[in-house]
């Protein structure tokens, strides 16, 4: 309560807790912008395919909040997918396999962050990321994963890689 710069993100909302946040909407552009890249990356799935599939998963995804979400299911589970894919795309930056950047990850990002973390706003970006109130559940990250991979062992693998 005496130091909300510990709790409220600078830089970018992830999640529904400070999603209405105007001094954060700088960072939207560069989160449509992973999703529409996200896409790419399926062939011929399209993000609306990914919402329908989460919509099922909406009282879950509710459940993981204590306050109550202000969304109908359907935007919330848009800012789900936005979400994800802009931070699937950031943590992918820090994926190492076999001494090796994983190939796909975005030049496109490569002014806000680098592997070593040289870039201020790579460093405020990850700042905010890791507040409480800035998170998403873990089991959306894997269900997008799961759309991009061929298997659920594969899906879980690189989210493994990505958080490690």
């Amino acid at each position: 309560a005496t130091d909300p710069d510990s709790y409220i993100p600078q830089q970018v909302a992830i999640g529904p807790y400070h999603y209405w946040s105007q001094e954060l909407y700088e960072m939207e552009r560069y989160k449509i912008a992973s999703a529409k890249r996200f896409q790419e990356q399926l062939q011929s799935l399209k993000l609306e395919h990914m919402v329908d599939q989460l919509i099922r998963l909406e009282h879950r995804i509710r459940a993981c909040y204590h306050r109550y979400l202000y969304f109908n299911g359907e935007t919330l589970m848009w800012m789900m997918v936005i979400d994800a894919s802009f931070l699937l795309e950031f943590l992918q930056v820090y994926s190492i396999q076999d001494g090796a950047m994983i190939p796909g990850v975005s030049s496109r990002m490569s002014h806000l962050m680098d592997y070593a973390g040289r870039k201020i706003a790579h460093n405020e970006i990850l700042k905010d990321i890791v507040m409480p109130e800035n998170q998403l559940p873990l089991f959306v990250l894997r269900k997008m994963l799961e759309f991009k991979f061929s298997s659920l062992e594969l899906a879980d693998d690189m989210l493994l890689s990505m958080l490690i």
